[in-house]
């Protein structure tokens, strides 16, 4: 049997341990990108069902914050072409940061068709983000001095890896952010076969 005092510690381990393996698969994820050696094996892919699953295994974390999370896809969404793991990976990061960042509200995940590509926003009524610090958001190791945002155990990575797989996929990745009272974070990907708006 455990003491609380030992119960503290190892409690104390437990959470450095998963920070230093998150860091470790940060940084070999961004190596085997650099280095070409990612496994991307494109497919048909139904962006919404990968919604549905995400915002499914986050569930009971938003739920232990009191957060509302829910999503809404479109009718008729358009296939994409993508590699799912990769892309549950880029949803999971942000509905997670989302969650972690957001004290009370909700978090609302939407995926629609736009011309001639899916849309997809992860939008929260969380801390925000300072005008100054929106265009370094997707660099590597930023993270914002906001006492929520250093105490939680992000290792700056995440969103640089959600860029770089975004871009893999011929999308694109940016944030709109009001601060106070919440970001969206939204990411487009191509719908194959659609005419390029002139």
């Amino acid at each position: 049997p455990l003491n609380d005092n030992q119960k503290h510690f190892l409690s104390v381990i437990k959470n450095n341990t998963d920070r230093l393996t998150a860091l470790i698969n940060d940084l070999l994820d961004i190596a085997r990108i650099e280095t070409g050696r990612v496994r991307f094996e494109p497919a048909p892919v139904k962006l919404g069902e990968i919604v549905a699953d995400v915002v499914e295994a986050m569930a009971a974390r938003a739920q232990q914050k009191g957060l509302t999370l829910s999503y809404e896809v479109g009718a008729g969404l358009p296939e994409v072409m993508g590699d799912h793991d990769r892309l549950y990976q880029v949803l999971t990061n942000l509905v997670g940061n989302a969650i972690n960042y957001t004290l009370e509200g909700s978090v609302t995940v939407e995926a629609i068709h736009v011309g001639t590509a899916v849309q997809v926003n992860v939008r929260d009524t969380g801390i925000g983000i300072k005008k100054e610090d929106v265009g370094h958001i997707f660099d590597r190791f930023f993270r914002a001095d906001d006492p929520l945002v250093q105490e939680s155990s992000g290792t700056g990575l995440g969103l640089s890896i959600v860029k770089m797989f975004v871009e893999m996929h011929g999308g694109r990745v940016w944030v709109d952010s009001d601060l106070g009272r919440g970001s969206t974070f939204t990411f487009i990907l191509p719908v194959p076969g659609a005419e390029p708006e002139r």
